[in-house]
């Protein structure tokens, strides 16, 4: 191959390269991605406060409820000092 037909050949890959990456930026625009990842960021660290208390919440429930059964199989212990008579009261 002479000089000027491998220019022409490598300016027509070229173009083809440029094609093929505007259409890839079309389709996955990188700023609006990096929009949407900072904006849910910004959304995730303004409401982390929110989530700690919900799951605050549902553990200090849930020990709560724990407690509540470990006083009511104590209670309803028959090797106890009460007898397990109070299990009929609760059912």
């Amino acid at each position: 191959m002479s000089f000027p037909a491998t220019l022409s050949s490598n300016n027509v890959k070229f173009k083809n390269f440029l094609g093929f990456a505007k259409a890839y930026l079309r389709k996955n625009n990188l700023f609006v991605v990096m929009q949407a990842n900072l904006m849910k960021g910004i959304k995730d660290f303004l409401t982390a406060n929110k989530k700690l208390k919900v799951a605050q919440y549902r553990v200090n429930h849930l020990r709560y409820r724990m407690h509540q059964m470990e006083k009511m199989i104590g209670d309803n212990n028959p090797s106890g000092i009460y007898t397990g008579k109070k299990m009929d009261l609760f059912r």
